[in-house]
């Protein structure tokens, strides 16, 4: 019984040192990026994590323009301008900005907008068979109860016998023999 008491204050006591690290840690790279130099980084690093995390509603202009092949090339350039030049954490973080801008304003287009409400081909099958589904037809029922006919014309067996043309002297296709 004491022993269990003596684990869990144990690992209480290696969670709290290890804590201790990480907020030592966080506080001197926070220390760093905090310098007065790079503080439009620091805002921008702020303002696109906040961009990030909460779910920011894209305005129509904007998403029209973002969801076009130039749009999202720009993006791209932009975001990796920003990799290469600036902060690797801001870098990254503006990779990740560039991805939820273009992921938030897809299917923003006109054009778009019909592929959400498009069937798939097993919804259009079931609608069909839906509507197919009805009782005989006045031509069917009809068809049905006519009587059986006969032929009244009888076609005599006709013969004949093949007639070959001029093979060439062509041999026989049983022939074994050298040609």
């Amino acid at each position: 019984m004491h022993l269990g008491i003596f684990i869990k204050s144990f690992q209480f006591l290696i969670i709290y040192i290890y804590k201790i690290i990480c907020y030592y840690v966080i506080m001197k790279v926070l220390e760093k990026i905090m310098k007065a130099e790079k503080k439009h980084e620091t805002i921008l690093t702020i303002i696109l994590a906040a961009y990030i995390l909460f779910d920011v509603p894209m305005p129509s202009m904007l998403s029209s323009v973002v969801d076009t092949l130039v749009g999202k090339i720009i993006l791209i350039v932009l975001s990796l301008t920003m990799l290469v030049s600036t902060n690797p954490i801001l870098g990254v973080i503006s990779l990740i900005a560039a991805y939820e801008l273009v992921r938030r304003s897809n299917g923003h287009r006109s054009s778009d907008g019909m592929l959400h409400y498009m069937q798939s081909e097993l919804a259009k099958k079931n609608d069909f068979s839906r509507f197919n589904n009805f009782p005989n037809t006045l031509e069917e029922d009809c068809v049905k109860k006519m009587p059986e006919t006969k032929s009244q014309y009888v076609v005599p067996s006709a013969e004949y016998s093949p007639v070959q043309a001029d093979d060439g002297q062509a041999a026989p296709l049983d022939y074994n023999g050298v040609i």
